[in-house]
């Protein structure tokens, strides 16, 4: 099914994967006087029922565009694979970063994401990094996870930084055995919510129930979980 391939290839390119919209933003064409897919049906039983061939022109005629279009569809898929090492656009890497590790190739995938970063540089989002973390995590690459993992901690915000930062706690508590460490990285990821809780409060901007309030009660229980396991 081409459509599968093509989710995971151009879902963050375009608005739509649906062949009528990779037709338009794919190949720059439009369909005119074409018989909308919704209608089919209903002409079919109309044929069905009247025998009037004539109903099935319209039909016939969606469907052989469908075919030149999926072929083209297919023929673009081959084109990526073919040349992904002349590739610069970072969407369409991570659209075949994304293919390779549904088919279980995690090294090819990885090394497309780091492609795409690279191209990207300080200007690559913070949900992409951590993409490409957890793939160097499921490698075993736990230097160059814990890299990124650290400069999504220092130069990003919001909840990816949040998973970072649980990341490299993670890291040093059970990769590292550094419980001291993993303790001071939850520690000040505390303190710096609730100084900018105390913030919030003093302008009047807090939310109840926030995704910030459900992280920083995860975040004390880890604390709590760690200084009891540091006094054993």
């Amino acid at each position: 099914d081409l459509l599968h391939l093509s989710r995971r290839l151009w879902s963050a390119t375009y608005p739509s994967v649906s062949l009528s919209s990779l037709e338009q933003h794919r190949f720059n064409y439009h369909r005119t006087k074409d018989l909308p897919s919704a209608e089919i049906p209903e002409q079919w039983h109309t044929f069905a029922r009247d025998c009037a061939a004539s109903r099935m022109d319209d039909v016939l005629a969606h469907h052989a565009q469908d075919m030149v279009s999926l072929a083209s569809v297919f023929n673009e898929h081959l084109a990526l694979v073919a040349g992904q090492d002349s590739l610069d656009q970072p969407e369409e890497l991570r659209g075949l970063a994304r293919l390779y590790a549904s088919r279980k190739d995690l090294e090819r995938s990885t090394r497309l994401l780091e492609r795409a970063a690279e191209i990207e540089q300080k200007n690559c989002p913070a949900r992409h990094l951590f993409e490409l973390a957890l793939l160097h995590k499921k490698c075993r690459e736990w230097q160059k996870a814990t890299t990124l993992w650290q400069q999504i901690m220092l130069l990003h915000k919001g909840p990816y930084r949040t998973a970072a930062i649980i990341e490299l706690a993670k890291y040093h508590e059970h990769r590292e055995r550094n419980i001291a460490r993993a303790l001071t990285i939850v520690s000040d990821w505390i303190d710096e919510w609730e100084l900018q809780n105390e913030l919030r409060e003093i302008m009047g901007t807090t939310s109840i129930n926030s995704p910030e309030d459900t992280d920083h009660l995860e975040m004390r229980k880890r604390l709590n979980r760690l200084k009891r396991k540091s006094s054993r």
